[in-house]
């Protein structure tokens, strides 16, 4: 689906923006426990960076 389609469904139907946010925060919180459970540091950081990009720039947008 093309993003500019898909974010003007988001805006006319705000059940289905409330779902995308909810998804997008399910991300975030799975980055962050895979962050906690990765024994390479490196690694770890990359998944926090990858949680705290989410929280900052949402990805249909």
């Amino acid at each position: 689906m093309e993003k500019r389609y898909a974010l003007e469904l988001l805006k006319g139907d705000p059940d289905c923006y409330r779902h995308a946010i909810k998804i997008v925060m399910a991300g975030n919180k799975l980055y962050e426990k895979m962050a906690t459970k990765e024994p390479n540091s490196a690694t770890s950081r990359i998944l926090l960076t990858l949680a705290d990009n989410n929280k900052t720039r949402p990805s249909l947008c």
